[in-house]
């Protein structure tokens, strides 16, 4: 009699092991159970967090299209449009609030023909963003041109800084970027 229910109980392990194995299968390891710390962050109504999550840290940035745009009717364009995404060590965007330094060097070629920062053209500093501002994609920005006319065939150099409010700096830059009318 022991041993049929011993069998028994082998055969329920090694059913429930297969569950096991096809939820996984199926829904992959993000599966969260009653103890994992997915759920102790879920309060119910009344409950508070016994153990509270590290937050996130921005650990790089990278920009999405950096672009010049035509804010108006005439052909020149008026500005630089940006999508500005903060990254943590895994790569997801990381909302922050801080303040952004941008520049535009108009594109040179030293006697080699290799590519390098000529006259400054632009500058913004001090613009401050906050986390209630970012889409999915990060935070959209336009710098306006204040100084600039936009040239035929006109490409710069874009860079970008982030300041964090620990103090942490965090710049991208888009080496060929274009700011001509046919461009």
């Amino acid at each position: 009699m022991g041993k049929k229910n011993s069998g028994n109980t082998l055969a329920i392990i090694f059913i429930a092991a297969i569950l096991v194995a096809a939820l996984f299968f199926l829904f992959g390891p993000g599966i969260s159970t009653p103890g994992s710390t997915e759920n102790a962050m879920k309060n119910e109504p009344g409950e508070t967090n016994i153990q509270a999550a590290e937050p996130t840290k921005v650990a790089g940035l990278s920009t999405i299209l950096p672009r010049a745009r035509n804010f108006d009717t005439d052909a020149e364009r008026d500005g630089i449009e940006v999508v500005l995404s903060p990254k943590d060590s895994y790569g997801n965007l990381e909302t922050t609030d801080g303040t952004i330094n941008a520049r535009i060097w108009r594109s040179a070629y030293d006697v080699n023909g290799t590519r390098m920062h000529g006259d400054l053209i632009e500058s913004w500093s001090g613009i401050s963003i906050s986390k209630s501002g970012y889409d999915d994609y990060g935070y959209r920005l336009v710098l306006p041109f204040r100084s600039y006319v936009s040239q035929p065939n006109d490409y710069g150099f874009f860079e970008i800084a982030l300041t964090t409010p620990d103090g942490k700096k965090f710049a991208a830059e888009e080496v060929l970027l274009s700011l001509g009318t046919t461009g």
